[in-house]
């Protein structure tokens, strides 16, 4: 998961960068709007996450146990709309 987040946060200078590198080429980037949206997208629900873990525990457990099989009930709804 820090690695997703890091290269996630990397992206919005690193692909400028690489395409001036590769292609001569400047592309500019929206600076603001691109950290708010990764701050929306990324920390905050990373950060909540990290929050409902610490102060209700027990719950985040049985949530946990209980996540594989809401998983495969999700998949097999999803198949049966789709197909």
């Amino acid at each position: 998961m820090v690695l997703t987040t890091l290269s996630t946060a990397a992206a919005g200078v690193v692909t400028p960068l690489l395409t001036l590198h590769l292609l001569g080429v400047a592309t500019p980037l929206p600076s603001l709007p691109l950290l708010l949206s990764y701050a929306q997208m990324v920390l905050l629900p990373l950060a909540a996450a990290v929050l409902v873990r610490d102060v209700f525990p027990q719950h985040t457990r049985a949530a946990a146990a209980a996540a594989p099989l809401v998983r495969v009930i999700r998949v097999r709804v999803r198949v049966r709309v789709q197909g």
